[in-house]
């Protein structure tokens, strides 16, 4: 009889280490989930407010200040499309302009390709 006991408080000691290890493991998942969301979601925010996938530049502000970054990031104002006038000898803006076509190109006469003679073996 005593056995028994033993056997059963075993089996119930193992049986609550278990709940609570499963416990645990759930708690520490849900938090791991909930960091992962709350970065996601910061990130996002950054990106928004135009402070890029990190945030400020890793090289710290520059002497020309965030020049290069809005002119590379593709915002505002600063994207242009410029062609350089030979008449006037100065760049001209062509965004709002359509590309003009280029004229469609003769085929040209398909040269002969000649044949190495097969090598006997």
């Amino acid at each position: 009889m005593v056995t028994l006991l033993l056997i059963l408080a075993a089996f119930v000691f193992f049986l609550v280490l278990f709940a609570i290890t499963g416990a645990v493991g759930r708690a520490k998942r849900r938090q791991a989930e909930e960091e992962e969301r709350r970065a996601l979601e910061e990130a996002l925010r950054r990106r928004e407010e135009g402070g890029g996938p990190g945030g400020a530049s890793p090289f710290g502000p520059g002497p020309l200040g965030d020049l290069f970054g809005e002119l590379m990031s593709g915002r505002g104002g600063f994207m242009r499309s410029m062609t350089y006038d030979p008449e006037t000898g100065e760049w001209v803006d062509v965004t709002d302009q359509r590309p003009r076509e280029e004229p469609q190109r003769q085929p040209q006469q398909q040269q002969r390709r000649r044949r190495r003679p097969q090598q006997q073996r």
